[in-house]
């Protein structure tokens, strides 16, 4: 989901983070079409997950230098353990204010892009402590067709040393999830109003009279 709000801020709703050469070109198209915003939203509320290179992507087009995100330790192969780092990609947004929304059903993967923008200090988190899930793994088959969920490797975010699991990642700004989009919007239009000029600034006035 791609929107303009009123005000000239972007909108755009991720489900899953993932790296595969197609999500990264729809990723590049749905932000081409948000270029020329003044902030940005992106909703992650209720979105289950992913993977932390497709998380580094998004993050990629958010920041102006190579970051590190999380670290994966493998502790059953230490060779498949890796630091993950985020690219600068364009079109870029790393001048622009950006707001995240979440909720309790925000989960793994993107729990782990909110933890990371927050932790960089680069995005506000609107909304309800999400779910608490940071520990990849999988399920393993046991007798009689049951079957155990194996954790296989800790995450840990690489500026923290520290992770969301059995937690949950707090927002910046607590309200419940069906409100979280109204008041990013607002926050997203007030942070433009700080220095807009011109026609920037009567864009924004106009869509925050529109929120009134």
């Amino acid at each position: 989901d791609i929107r303009w709000l009123p005000g000239n801020v972007g909108y755009l709703r991720i489900n899953m983070f993932l790296d595969p050469p197609p999500s990264i070109e729809k990723l590049a198209a749905a932000m081409n079409v948000l270029a020329d915003t003044s902030a940005l939203i992106i909703d992650v509320r209720g979105a289950p997950g992913g993977e932390p290179a497709g998380v580094a992507n998004v993050i990629g087009h958010l920041v102006s230098e190579r970051t590190a995100t999380v670290h994966a330790e493998d502790p059953f192969d230490p060779s498949r353990s890796r630091t993950y780092y985020a690219e600068p990609r364009t079109p870029a947004f790393a001048d622009r204010p950006v707001y995240v929304l979440i909720d309790g059903r925000t989960g793994s993967g993107a729990e782990e892009f909110a933890y990371d923008l927050q932790a960089m200090g680069r995005a506000t988190l609107v909304g309800q402590t999400t779910y608490g899930a940071a520990t990849p793994g999988g399920f393993r088959p046991l007798a009689a067709g049951f079957a155990a969920f194996i954790p296989m490797q800790v995450v840990t975010h690489a500026t923290t040393g520290a992770n969301w699991e059995g937690v949950g990642v707090r927002p910046d700004v607590e309200v419940p999830a069906e409100q979280a989009l109204e008041q990013a919007h607002r926050l997203a239009l007030e942070a433009i109003l700080k220095d807009a000029e011109g026609p920037r600034r009567a864009i924004a006035e106009e869509g925050l009279a529109a929120l009134e």
